[in-house]
């Protein structure tokens, strides 16, 4: 597929194994356009957080091509992968907050990134009147509505997850990438954050891919779906034909599975 302006993935015969032989993905395509919100849907082991950790930097594919944003991730090191980090937002399963500072600190962690250490540390230790009143708007829109000093670890889990949302959207990137982001928690607080991902994606063109298990989520939500089953795509498209065209494959006996440690 040719690659333009208004393109923010282009992946290409990628394919990525693991030392104990596991298979992560197996010459996938997939294209994503700016401004898309798309669900990665299969089972554990499909390859969906094998793709959104290619897409971070963090892992590198051992054949075929990747560009993010007209950028060849796989040529990225040091300060360039720091800055192309800083563009990019993460949202995990087990939330990866700061238990022992507060939940304003560690939504205004989303933007620090960006500047250096001394900046960053003045940052943290005075924060402006507005961007308190920001984060407070932000958190309470995802419907965390507790002090912004009480500490992250003393909140439960829905609301910490809430509150990693919002650190991820605090960083303003303009690909987000959320990794089972509603898996432990309830299904309220599973909406309010698929909601405030489609607001973001609507409202500022913010380009998503969130991966989920559940397929009335990703139908209600996204405005396309990409499903994955032993590392390959078999089916991408819109979320209404998924049902008619397609089922999200069963746990497969011959699959070889990704580690535990890369599991999606």
């Amino acid at each position: 597929m040719k690659q333009g302006p208004e393109t923010m993935i282009q992946a290409t015969s990628i394919s990525k194994a693991y030392a104990d032989g596991a298979i992560g993905l197996k010459n996938v395509d997939l294209q994503v356009r700016r401004g898309e919100l798309v669900g990665l849907l299969g089972r554990s082991g499909a390859g969906k957080t094998t793709l959104l950790r290619l897409l971070n930097g963090t892992l590198r594919c051992d054949s075929g091509s990747l560009e993010v944003m007209g950028v060849d991730v796989a040529s990225l090191r040091s300060r360039r992968l720091r800055a192309y980090r800083h563009q990019v937002g993460v949202v995990y399963q087990q939330h990866g907050l700061v238990p022992t500072l507060s939940v304003l600190h560690n939504v205004l962690l989303g933007r620090l990134g960006a500047m250096g250490g001394i900046r960053s540390l003045t940052r943290l230790l005075y924060v402006p009147t507005e961007q308190v009143r920001a984060v407070a708007e932000a958190l309470d829109e995802l419907g965390v509505r507790v002090p912004l000093s009480r500490r992250a670890g003393d909140l439960s889990g829905g609301q910490q997850q809430r509150v990693a949302v919002a650190r991820a959207l605090w960083q303003n990137p303009q690909l987000l990438l959320a990794d089972e982001p509603v898996a432990s928690v309830d299904v309220e607080t599973a909406e309010s954050i698929l909601n405030a991902l489609r607001e973001r994606n609507e409202h500022n063109a913010l380009t998503v891919l969130v991966s989920l298990h559940q397929r009335e989520l990703a139908i209600r939500f996204c405005s396309r779906v990409v499903v994955l089953d032993d590392g390959g795509v078999v089916y991408d498209g819109p979320p209404d034909e998924l049902d008619r065209r397609t089922t999200v494959p069963p746990k497969a006996s011959h699959t070889v599975e990704e580690p535990a440690s890369v599991r999606a």
